[in-house]
This record gives structure tokens, sequence and C-alpha cells, in this order.
């Protein structure tokens, strides 16, 4: 992994002073209403350059975008209670006549509030294209001291008295990405993007016992030729799964679930763009003490596992109900090798849960392990010899000495859509893990109706992949090849993988 440097660079500071009201003289005053009303005046001003030397702490200082604010969007809250967040569209003129433009929001139904005390704890300006240019820092959320340039950062208190119109001064700073956390704000949040679930989960073998695991989560946004960004931990606040012990007298760990974005600067599906790092750390009544930083997992992940993870079928009512984990066993000298003591949980004492699949995780241990893709394209026939893009799923499992042992997908779906009047399908493409030596893979394929054929739904493949046979598909660094299936067509496979099953509709 490149470098992950914390970069300490000091931004230009940009004043908000609130100075006149947007809404025209001429429109109906709120005294009337029993609401007041909030408007943000803005006045763009420079930091004297002896205070930016006094805090500066490296050489590089960003320079502000030239481009001109649109929008600003405001977080209240009240009585510790989120409200919804407020866009705003920023207007300029000459208001004092200094020959300078000063920057101030329209009017906005939205900021007309009921007279109570409101806390202003978000401020985001951007430019027309979706860009943020200038952010108001907040305390105590992994800021690391860039509050500390400006004379009121946020959470800003608001007393709202009926009739009134408010003005609030509100200061901002330019915004550099590569110091996303440090103005107060989690990275995902400012990017203004759906947030997703990634969630881990850790057991640690000692003297042939599996034990649940306690450990510390560090995880960073990699951008190729740009500085990382630090997602986690933040504020030096160490991430660790909530622990404890069940009625039972057992320790036990629960899952440790963060907040991710999804790929944000163009990065490739199966492009690794998070680097994650756990540690191993002490649990003195569960395993005992541990020598700090001795005992670590971490790797790449791409946006492609990540859909694995989340077994989405991109529905936001449905998605995420079956989150599966990335699951780790520490210290573990051969996992699945038979060196641990059988358990309830584990009656053959493999040192992995029996029905694995069943707990809800995905196994993966990225230190051995390497991610490589297959993909999958069917078409399917009629009698009459039509071709038509042919919609199936597939289940597939690790095989290890002859049998299937862990359920990598279950009824993973390839649909048909309608794209510009024509039925069509993409290929259908999925990560495998494949560790040293030979690995094997066991392969369902089966084939499901359409719109355009009736068809009796059961299995059509079934067989073992190699991944030598996986890597033959690949030029190079990338999956160019997929494996072609037709059912019902006088064609052959391309490549021949799997095994024809018989239908059971055949004689």
């Amino acid at each position: 992994m490149k470098d992950l440097k914390n970069i300490r660079v000091i931004a230009i500071l940009l004043v908000f002073i609130f100075a006149s009201c947007s809404k025209e003289e001429g429109e109906t005053a709120q005294e009337d209403s029993g609401k007041a009303s909030i408007s943000f005046n803005t006045l763009l001003q420079n930091v004297s350059a002896n205070r930016l030397m006094e805090r500066q702490s490296s050489s590089g200082i960003p320079e502000c975008s030239s481009a001109e604010p649109a929008t600003a969007v405001a977080l209240l809250s009240l009585d510790g209670v989120d409200m919804d967040p407020v866009t705003v569209n920023i207007l300029s003129d000459d208001l004092d006549d200094d020959g300078n433009l000063e920057y101030y929001t329209d009017y906005s139904d939205d900021l007309e509030l009921d007279p109570d005390v409101y806390m202003l704890e978000e401020f985001v300006v951007y430019d027309e294209e979706g860009s943020i240019l200038w952010v108001a820092p907040r305390i105590g959320e992994g800021t690391e001291g860039l509050e500390d340039f400006i004379d009121n950062p946020l959470p800003i208190s608001i007393n709202l008295s009926a009739g009134v119109k408010k003005y609030i001064d509100v200061e901002v700073l330019c915004y550099d990405e590569r110091m996303a956390n440090e103005y107060g704000y989690p990275f995902f949040e400012l990017v203004q993007d759906r947030v997703y679930d990634l969630c881990f989960f850790a057991q640690y073998c000692f003297n042939n016992v599996v034990y649940a695991a306690n450990y510390s989560l560090e995880l960073y946004y990699v951008r190729e030729g740009e500085e990382d960004i630090q997602l986690y931990p933040q504020n030096d606040v160490p991430v660790t799964p909530s622990t404890g012990i069940d009625e039972e007298g057992e320790y036990y760990a629960d899952p440790l679930c963060v907040k991710i974005p999804a790929p944000q600067y163009g990065e490739a599906d199966d492009e690794g763009y998070l680097f994650f790092r756990i540690t191993l750390i002490d649990w003195p009544e569960n395993y005992g003490d541990i020598v700090d930083g001795a005992i670590t997992r971490e790797g790449y992940i791409t946006w492609d596992l990540i859909e694995i993870l989340r077994d989405t079928d991109d529905n936001p009512a449905t998605e995420d109900t079956d989150m599966r984990f990335l699951q780790f066993y520490l210290n573990c000298s051969n996992p699945g090798g038979g060196d641990c003591i059988p358990t309830p949980q584990d009656e053959n004492g493999d040192c992995i849960p029996d029905n694995l699949n069943q707990y809800g995780y995905l196994f993966y241990d990225l230190e051995p392990t390497e991610i490589i893709d297959f993909c999958l394209f069917g078409n399917y026939c009629t009698p009459n010899g039509r071709h038509y893009p042919a919609s199936y799923s597939i289940d597939v499992w690790k095989y290890e000495e002859g049998e299937v042992t862990i359920q990598l997908y279950d009824n993973l779906l390839s649909e048909v859509t309608m794209v510009d009047g024509e039925y069509s399908a993409e290929p259908l493409c999925i990560n495998l893990p494949d560790g040293s030596g030979e690995d094997e893979y066991y392969f369902e394929i089966t084939i499901h109706d359409t719109d355009e054929y009736d068809v009796e739904e059961e299995i059509i493949r079934a067989g073992v992949i190699t991944d030598a046979e996986v890597r033959a598909l690949f030029s190079g660094e990338s999956n160019v090849e997929y494996y072609h299936f037709f059912y019902g067509c006088d064609l052959e496979d391309d490549p021949a993988l799997l095994n024809s099953v018989p239908s059971s509709t055949e004689e």
C-alpha cells in the first residue's frame, strides 16, 4: 500500500458575515406570522499571512477554487434531533458599495421556523457543478485543530423568537478533499452520495481454541496518484466491535459495521478503492493480553466485493436485509484444517462454524487469498431455433478434497432487461477467493423464465471449475473473456467448463 499520510495542510480562511436580507423589501414581513426566519448573507475575506504562518503544519497551502458559489446546504437540529437538510441558492451583490461582491442566500420557506432554540450543525457551500467550495468546521469529530482557524465553529446555537428575521455569522474554510475528516464531517457526508454498510467479524485461535476476537479497525479511501483519505478511526477514537458476555457465560463480539461511500473518483468496480487493516487487541477476561500490533489482517476491497456482501438487488427497500460480513480467523494456522477443539457450533473441529452461510458470513481471509473475477453469459434456444439472452441463477461453493464446503454465492440471479426496445443481458461477474495452490469451485446454474420464453426452472449445468481455468480466461490483468453457455441450442459452451445436467422433462 502506498504511504498513508496524515495531511495537515492549512486551508485559506473565508468568512461568512451576514449583513442584509435577500428577500425583497417590498415583500410581506414575518412579524405577523408567529414564525421566525433565518437568512445567510456572506462576505468573503482572507486571513492574515501571519495567522497562517502561526498555524501552518505543511508546506502546501491549498488554493481556493475560483468557481462561484451556487448553493449552500444547512443542517439544523432541534432538541438533539437533526432536521432535514435545507438547500438554499446563493445570490451576490455589492451591498456596501465597496467594489466587492458579497454573497448571501436567497429566501427559503424551509428556513421559516417555529420559535425555539436550534443548533446549526453543518454548513457546506457548493458551486454550480455540485463541487464543494467551502465548509464550516465542526468541533469534536475528527477536526484535529481546523476549528481553531475560526472564532465560532459549529455547532452554533440559534435562538429564534416570533416574528424575528435572524442573521447568523458562519465562518468557513476552503475545502480540500485530502483533509476531508479534519473539518469535523465524516468523508462520506461531504461527498453527498449514498452511504453503505461494511461489516467485519473476527475470531482468534489460541491453544487449539477459537475465541471471539476484539480488534481495532483502520479504513482508508485509496486514490491513485493522490493522498489517501482516512475514513476510520476519526479523531483518534479506536473503532472496535461491541463485546460482552451472554447469559450462558460465553464471551461474544458483535460484527463491526461502519459506513462507507461508493467509489467517488471513477474507480472501476473491480479496483481496490478501500484499504483496511484490523489489529487484534487485548481482551483480558476472554483470551488475555496481546502484543501490540503482532496479529493483523489487511487488504484492499473492491466495489464488486461490497456488492457481494450486500447481496443487493439495488432496491433501496429490500437491499442490505441479508448483509454478510468479511470474516477473519486470526492466528489460525490452518483454518478448516481441523486444529480446533469441536464445539456445538463447530462439531467437526475445523475452525469454521457449521452451516457458515446460515450465520450470514462470507468467508474471505484476505492475507493469503487473492480475489479473482469470473464472468458468465447464457443463451436459451427455443425448439424453432430462436436465440434469446438467458435469465439464470448460480450457486457456488468452495470444493475441497472432493466435497463442497463453504457456499460463496446463493441463488445469485442474472436478469434479462429491456434496453432500447430490445431484451438484453449483461455478463454476470463474481469474485472468487484464490489462495496458494490449486483452488476449486463447485457451480450449479439454474435456468429461469423471461418475458420472451417459457421454461421449467431447473439446474442445467453443474461441476467443478479450477482457479487455473478461471485465470485462463484472463488477458493480462483484465478479464476479457467469459464463460458462454447455451441451453437448448445446437452449440457447445465456450469454453466447455461445466457438465450439462439432463432436463427433468427429457425421456
